[in-house]
């Protein structure tokens, strides 16, 4: 059996209050598989496989937000009878009329999914508060999950599903060890850290091969010799210009978790597995908060 504990913060009477037609929003899969392998090859794991985005997941988590359901607790039947592990994250906004979702909220509901790290220890579990949430992410037998969001009036809610997670073991969901020294015959390959599947197994229709081809080597010949290019004095030489490095992937995904109000004052968080920010955004208040889910056993 089962518990849920659903986490609210400021706003817990509008938190999925409504019943009405949701508007999906698209989802950037590559950025959302790429966070979560960030978190997975974080942790020093022997047996950690290298997941993979799954549209058949993604369709089914749009599936479930598509009226905006009113009861948590019916999503996670449906998961459940699915044998799926399930996350939710939420974003309540003060003015949902005027305002624009921002482009890297979705990578914010992960993150602080993955704040929950704090909470956990290898061979004692959750040491404080919740992390389960956490857990699902860098569970060493996830190998698939999808996500879907979407807008129902003035929250936007997030939900990723997760293949092979629905039994977790809370103290060891992965072996610790050297990297990819225990890879099954399923996933012998190695690849950033993670065993994954041989080059173009197991893969969803596509999705191409995560390790290049090694391009052939061939001799260049030696050049003919030839007369030195005439100098031209009066020929100014030519302008350099410095070239500005492009950022990093991985600055590009990070995910402000504070900011100030128009007031000038820090918002409020919780340490209870719910963060609220109360920020600016296109000049507009945005409340974001989260709704996590606990799937745990009872006792």
């Amino acid at each position: 059996m089962y518990r849920a504990f659903l986490f609210t913060t400021l706003l817990p009477t509008i938190l999925l209050a409504k019943i009405i037609a949701a508007e999906l929003v698209e989802l950037e899969s590559s950025r959302i598989i790429r966070r979560h392998q960030q978190y997975r090859q974080a942790v020093k794991s022997s047996n950690m496989i290298k997941a993979a985005w799954s549209e058949e997941l993604a369709d089914k988590a749009k599936s479930m937000l598509s009226t905006c359901p009113v009861d948590v607790q019916n999503l996670e039947k449906e998961a459940e009878n699915s044998q799926l592990g399930m996350n939710i994250g939420f974003s309540s906004s003060v003015n949902p009329s005027r305002i624009r979702m921002p482009d890297n909220l979705p990578i914010g509901i992960v993150d602080l999914w993955g704040s929950q790290r704090a909470n956990f220890q290898l061979s004692r579990g959750c040491t404080q508060d919740n992390c389960m949430e956490y857990l699902r992410m860098i569970s060493a037998g996830m190998h698939k999950l999808g996500c879907a969001m979407a807008k129902c009036a003035e929250d936007s809610i997030m939900v990723c599903l997760y293949e092979d997670v629905t039994k977790i073991d809370e103290k060891a969901p992965y072996k610790l060890g050297k990297s990819c020294s225990e890879c099954t015959a399923d996933f012998p390959n190695c690849e950033l850290g993670m065993c994954a599947p041989m080059p173009g197994a197991g893969r969803p229709a596509g999705e191409p091969d995560i390790m290049p081809q090694k391009p052939s080597i061939r001799p260049t010949p030696a050049p003919s010799p030839q007369q030195p290019p005439e100098v031209q004095p009066d020929t100014p030489p030519p302008q350099v210009q410095e070239k500005r490095a492009e950022p990093r992937e991985e600055e590009k995904d990070e995910v402000l978790l504070s900011a100030r109000g128009s007031d000038g004052d820090e918002p409020t968080t919780t340490s209870r597995g719910a963060l609220s920010v109360l920020g600016l955004f296109n000049g507009f208040p945005l409340l974001v908060g989260t709704a996590l889910l606990h799937l745990g056993y009872s006792s």
